[in-house]
């Protein structure tokens, strides 16, 4: 304690008639107290505030450190994101280009059977083209048989109706082959 403070204890103790020593001892009691108080409660507070303190600083870096090796694992994973997108890409590329000539081989197939049947129906269409020219060949031949002798009869019997002067009239062709 200060030699003012003590002196304007004691001019506060005359001022109130009470006793210089009373004061003088009241204020040791006062300071012992404090002094007390000091020493078994602010200094173990301020310790616990210190310790506090402390940890929460080590916690701090601690979630500093874990930021930073956050960051490292995020740019990491952002590395691997973009290869493994790169590869998928590099595969789908190659799926593509597969598939590409998979399809192309299996029209060119599709093409070469289309012509190999096409050239079978063709060669199977000639030869019922030619076996229908045969019998239509010998229907015509036939036909102009035929034609040509109802021709000839019509013809006599004109002939024949003139000579003797009377004409009747032609009779429709019968339907049907007759040899």
């Amino acid at each position: 304690m200060s030699v003012e403070a003590g002196l304007f204890m004691l001019e506060v103790a005359v001022s109130l008639n009470v006793e210089p020593l009373g004061v003088l001892f009241h204020a040791l009691i006062f300071f012992a107290v404090v002094a007390v108080f000091a020493q078994c409660l602010v200094k173990p507070l301020a310790r616990v505030r210190d310790a506090r303190r402390q940890a929460t600083v080590a916690r701090q870096e601690r979630a500093a450190a874990f930021v930073a090796e956050a960051e490292v694992l995020e740019a990491q994973h952002k590395q691997m994101m973009t290869a493994a997108r790169q590869a998928a890409a590099a595969e789908r590329e190659i799926l593509r280009q597969q598939g590409m000539s998979e399809a192309a081989e299996i029209m060119h197939t599709a093409r070469g059977k289309s012509l190999e049947l096409f050239q079978r129906a063709q060669a199977t269409f000639a030869g019922q083209l030619a076996a229908a020219r045969k019998v239509l060949e010998v229907d015509t031949q036939t036909f102009v048989q035929i034609i040509a002798e109802r021709l000839m009869e019509r013809e006599l019997k004109k002939n024949a109706d003139e000579s003797l002067g009377q004409v009747t009239p032609l009779r429709p062709a019968a339907s049907g082959k007759s040899h």
